[in-house]
């Protein structure tokens, strides 16, 4: 077993130490305060940085690997060499030497007639954590010592390799699926989208939006209206109509948050401007009116339009894939952390310096953005506009009941919800539908089974398969 070599301070050279030949680390005495120093060691450099470098006869000694506490032979009873400033473990920047970032016993280097000053990018700079050399002996440390585990290794990595191979999966199902089941698919993976941009103001921040119906519906009609009137690809158009939804959303955020509105007022006000919307798409002839918008299926791929279904299953699985690295992009990062410091307690946060306006804000205008660009791909998935459908509360209620049956504020939870309830809302329609007569029945068994949902899991369900995978293990 290959031993890590520290710099000694001995005349001989380096000084070999760390391991013993059977592994286990090399046991060094424990400093003994309330006796006289040890013969052995000599004076160490001076640390006052007004007596410049002046440095003291080095230590002579050896640590061996499998020589005993102290060596053998000439050399037993003599100390163990002291681990030199430039090998010791490192501290944040809250502790410097004589207020400037140098070595010990440097001088201060600054221009006489000024003060030492901190700096404001030392507080966050890895600085030598300084050390008495007189309280004892220090072990040599490993040459790749291990970090800190970032969470639960064996979790995070059958995580990753879960989400790869269902990644890997879907992208093969087209292959081997009917047109009707792609189709499913294709509904399933968009509703997780829209979902998922609803989670991060919704679900991440708890501000509760039941009005997102109005941004898909400003970027399905701002991509629809480029690409008839102007010519514009849908493919650029979706971003205008992202950028026109964000700017409704962050005119939203700044009447809510700006005046303290929480709750259920900020829900009533998200649902005034969809209604707000849809009333202006009716009654706007030039974008079509109570008619609508229908758009002339060509099958140019520039124009956002395929012959075969497969091509909207891999677009809409795209979107799926991205929104949800957008949100695990945000939980990892601070921009999270405040997020859910805001959703448990906004007071609270508030109090401890978390600029919660801010952040809503900017929780707003990604999570409109990103809904606003899923209005392109669900105006040229049907090639049809309806204002009465596009601005209506039901697919506001569509797009927020997946992450709460999957679990809000959960990365995957838009994802598990929109897998559960969207096979479901079609098998059941075209279970009722067939039987002729039975046409609305199938939302009332789609409203028992959410209740029942919400009653027994009311944290969702990705929670749940958590505390169930965690008891298997157990």
């Amino acid at each position: 077993m290959a031993r890590a070599r520290v710099r000694g301070r001995g005349p001989a050279g380096d000084v070999p130490g760390g391991h013993r030949p059977d592994g286990r680390a090399l046991a060094l005495p424990l400093p003994q305060r309330s006796r006289p120093p040890d013969a052995g060691r000599r004076r160490q450099r001076l640390r006052c940085a007004r007596h410049r470098d002046r440095r003291a006869p080095r230590l002579r000694g050896r640590v061996r690997g499998g020589c005993g506490l102290r060596g053998r032979g000439w050399r037993a009873g003599r100390p163990a060499a002291a681990l030199p400033a430039a090998h010791r473990p490192p501290a944040l920047g809250d502790v410097l030497q004589h207020r400037h970032h140098r070595r010990d016993g440097q001088r201060a280097r600054r221009v006489r007639g000024r003060a030492d000053r901190l700096g404001r990018g030392v507080a966050g700079r890895r600085v030598p954590q300084p050390v008495d050399e007189g309280a004892g002996e220090l072990r040599a440390p490993r040459r790749d010592p291990s970090r800190q585990a970032g969470g639960h290794l064996r979790q995070a990595r059958d995580l990753k390799y879960l989400a790869a191979l269902a990644v890997v999966v879907l992208l093969a199902l087209p292959l081997v699926l009917s047109s009707y089941l792609v189709t499913v698919f294709v509904l399933i993976f968009f509703y997780a989208y829209l979902g998922q941009a609803w989670n991060i103001v919704g679900g991440y921040a708890g501000q509760l939006s039941a009005g997102h119906a109005a941004f898909v519906g400003v970027g399905a009609y701002t991509a629809a209206v480029l690409s008839l009137s102007a010519g514009l690809t849908p493919w650029v158009g979706m971003f205008v109509g992202g950028a026109l939804a964000a700017v409704l959303g962050a005119f939203i955020g700044f009447l809510g948050f700006r005046f303290g509105l929480r709750g259920f007022y900020f829900v009533l006000l998200t649902v005034a401007f969809a209604e707000m919307c849809r009333i202006v798409a009716n009654n706007v002839e030039a974008i079509g009116g109570a008619v609508g918008l229908y758009i002339t299926f060509t099958g140019n791929p520039r124009q956002f339009q395929f012959q075969d279904t497969r091509a909207y299953y891999y677009i809409a699985l795209g979107l799926m894939i991205a929104a949800t690295a957008v949100a695990a992009a945000i939980e990892r990062r601070r921009f999270g952390v405040y997020l859910s410091a805001i959703r448990e307690d906004e007071g609270a946060a508030e109090a401890v310096g978390v600029p919660t306006f801010r952040y809503k804000m900017l929780a707003m205008i990604v999570s409109s953005f990103l809904t606003g660009v899923g209005g392109t791909f669900y105006a040229f998935y049907l090639f049809s506009l309806q204002p009465n459908t596009v601005f209506g509360i039901p697919l506001s209620v569509e797009i927020i009941i997946r992450p709460i049956v999957g679990g809000a504020g959960t990365l995957f939870g838009p994802v598990v919800g929109s897998f559960i309830l969207s096979p479901l809302a079609e098998l059941t329609r075209l279970y009722f539908a067939a039987g002729g007569g039975w046409a609305g029945v199938h939302l009332i068994v789609y409203g028992v089974l959410l209740v029942v949902v919400v009653l027994f899991f009311p944290q969702g369900a990705v929670p749940w398969m958590k505390r169930a995978l965690g008891r298997t293990r157990a």
